[in-house]
């Protein structure tokens, strides 16, 4: 796989390569193309390991935002708009759309009042672009939407309850995964899983302009422990499951859970 070096633009940047054909939308500084352990599917052989059904999280490989430009959409559009509050296992957040139901900013936030599969059909077509869906913000959508992803119901979620630990809580019943970009964190903000057994993993999601891959049909929770500022992610969900190939440092479990059939 050839490597692309030194190309440069404006706010935001993703690089997707695929069959052998590299797609750039918005280059940040330089970034280099990874070339891939092993170019066959690795889904489709017998190395269960690479599964991503025994993957937790991971980042996602070949993107890149820029955070400072997202940050400052937030803080001049996003924030003078009026926020839909959401009360979510025990702690209290702001949100503002960006893709949702119906185009608007106040949709898309909350979840609607339905069965689970029937919600998860209709979530999936929460793809109308807000008012506050612009710029560098339009930008992020647009890199994510030409690596070859469907993001769905894409929204600001600022975490307000500071010195608050989330109840562990699952929001599928199989595997199911999310997209956070952090724009606003502080090193006592974490995202929690507990795996059978009662093992618990936790990580830190720094706000360096990376994309992170979640599972959230594994009990999991948010945690901004005392000492801590608000935490500002762009999350989303995605379409099926991501490839193997997406992900650059995935936490591989030792057997897969809830897996996709």
């Amino acid at each position: 796989m050839r490597r692309i070096r030194g190309l440069a633009g404006p706010a935001i940047c993703a690089i997707a390569c695929a069959k052998g054909r590299c797609i750039s939308n918005g280059f940040l500084g330089p970034v280099a193309t990874e070339p891939l352990a092993n170019p066959k599917p690795l889904w489709n052989t017998r190395a269960t390991l690479a599964m991503p059904s025994r993957y937790l999280y991971g980042r996602m490989k070949n993107v890149r935002f820029d955070v400072p430009a997202l940050c400052k959409h937030f803080s001049e559009v996003v924030e003078p708009t009026p926020s839909v509050p959401y009360f979510d296992n025990g702690v209290n957040y702001a949100g503002w759309a960006m893709l949702s139901f119906d185009g608007e900013v106040a949709d898309g936030v909350r979840k609607r009042p339905l069965g689970g599969g029937e919600r998860s059909r209709l979530a999936s077509s929460a793809t109308a672009e807000t008012p506050l869906c612009t710029g560098p913000m339009r930008g992020a959508i647009e890199a994510i939407r030409a690596t070859g992803l469907h993001p769905y119901r894409a929204r600001l979620m600022r975490l307000e309850s500071v010195g608050s630990v989330m109840t562990f809580h699952v929001d599928a019943k199989i595997e199911t995964w999310r997209l956070h970009v952090p724009l606003i964190t502080n090193h006592h903000s974490f995202f929690e899983w507990m795996l059978p057994g009662g093992e618990h993993v936790k990580k830190h999601l720094p706000a360096d302009g990376s994309a992170y891959f979640v599972r959230v049909d594994i009990p999991h929770r948010a945690i901004n422990y005392p000492g801590a500022s608000s935490r500002v992610h762009l999350l989303m969900g995605v379409k099926g499951r991501p490839k193997t190939a997406r992900f650059a440092d995935p936490h591989v479990l030792e057997r897969p859970l809830n897996p996709r059939t």
